[in-house]
Parts: C-alpha cells; structure tokens; sequence
C-alpha cells in the first residue's frame, strides 16, 4: 500500500532525501568517466600520428651536438693525416696565404713609440714583383703626423681603392688583377717592451712562416733580412720575403 507523503515522519523524509543525493552523485560520476574515456585516445593518439605522418620532414638541425659543424666555405681543414694541421701546414691553404714556392711579401715596418704600424702586401711572388714600384711608391709617400697618437697620411695610387674599414686596421687598398687583387693593410699594434731588435725578429719569423718559410731566422741574422727606407718624415724596416728565400 502506497505511503502518502502526509504519512512521512521526518525519518522517512532525510531517507529518501539521501537516496536521491547517492542516484545524482552516482549519475555524475558516470558521465565524468565517460567523457575522460573519450579524450583518452585523441591524447595517446597525437604522438602515434606525427611519428608515422609521411608529410613530416626529416630533422635537418646541424647544430646537434651529436652532429659535427659545418667548416665556413673556403675554411681549409683543421687535421691532416697526422693530426692537427700546424700554421706551416696550412700556408696556401687559407685566402690570402700563398702556396710554397710561389708566396712572398713586401712589408713595412714603423717604430712610433707607443705604437709600430705594420704596412704589409702578400700574395704570389710574381704579383708583387709586377706591382712593387707602386707599393714603394706608396710607402715613400706616407708621413706621419706630430704627437704620442701619430697617424700615417699617405698617397696610393690612382689605380688603387680604399675597401671598407675592417676590424684592427686603420686602412685597407685593393689593388692589381680584379680577379685575384692584392691588398695593402695598414696595422697599428702596441710595442711590447723594449727589446726593439726581438720584437722586429719575432715579426719577421712570424711573417716568414706565413709564406711557407718554417726555419726561423736567428738574432744575427736579423741585419740581413731587414731593410731602411726613408719615407716623408719617418724610417722604416722594410721586409721582403719569397718561398726562395733563405738565411745566411
């Protein structure tokens, strides 16, 4: 026989009120497991998908560390056969380096304390030779100006031309065949100490192995390997090196 709700005590009432929260909570529980279940495949099916998509290129990153770099173009290689390739190894190698037995260098050398300023020419020894009245010229035409900062002025060439400025160089001349042209750089650099004699004998040394002269020249040599030119208002050391030359 049906309870009529005027029947209820309050027992029956909190009775009932509790089986109707347990039917919605149940009900809510079910619908959330539901929709957790239907995101479930799209979330492990993502990765599967990009691994077997035909249209995915492959990874093309060289900067991997598992992946050597890449030299620059025209960078020679840094090992030979043996090992690491020495500085001796890699003349002719590097652009501007000559290859043994056709490399020289016809440069210049200006004490003006603090600094020495380094005019320098290198290149095939045919070149220089074809062009050496004019780097003499050129030379023979700078003067430096008065005081601790002294600067050269100078007069090049009408066949030459200035290139942009470069790091370290106070100037830069482009000059002889548009194919492979020559370049005069001018360099200020800072005189370590005050053995004048070993810091031109260290450059000379460093200049002959940049052109493929590995035997160093030693300190009584030096005289013979160095000359005077008078330029405007200063001398200086000039050094002229080929493959052929070699210390007496």
């Amino acid at each position: 026989m049906p309870i009529s709700p005027s029947r209820l005590n309050s027992s029956h009432r909190l009775i009932l009120i509790g089986l109707v929260c347990l039917f919605v909570t149940v009900g809510c529980n079910k619908e959330d497991t539901g929709i957790q279940t239907s995101n479930a495949p799209s979330a492990t099916l993502a990765p599967e998908k990009s691994k077997a998509d035909p249209t995915v290129p492959p990874s093309t990153d060289t900067m991997s560390p598992k992946s050597p770099q890449p030299l620059p173009p025209g960078h020679p290689p840094t090992t030979g056969p043996i090992g690491p390739m020495s500085p001796g190894m890699m003349s002719g190698m590097m652009p501007g380096m000559p290859t043994p037995g056709t490399g020289g260098m016809y440069s210049a050398i200006v004490l003006q304390e603090p600094r020495a300023w380094f005019f320098k020419v290198m290149g095939p020894s045919a070149e220089i030779e074809k062009y050496e009245k004019e780097i003499t010229a050129f030379l023979k035409s700078t003067s430096f100006t008065d005081g601790e900062n002294s600067e050269p002025k100078y007069v090049p060439p009408a066949s030459w031309k200035q290139a942009p400025p470069r790091p370290m160089r106070h100037a830069t001349f482009v000059f002889g065949d548009p194919k492979s042209p020559l370049e005069m750089s001018i360099i200020p650099l800072g005189i370590p100490g005050d053995d004048i004699n070993k810091y031109l004998l260290e450059n000379v040394n460093r200049w002959r192995r940049q052109v493929g002269l590995l035997e160093d020249i030693k300190p009584d040599q030096l005289d013979d390997n160095l000359e005077t030119m008078q330029m405007q208002n200063v001398q200086a050391k000039i050094v002229r090196l080929s493959n052929d030359t070699k210390p007496e």
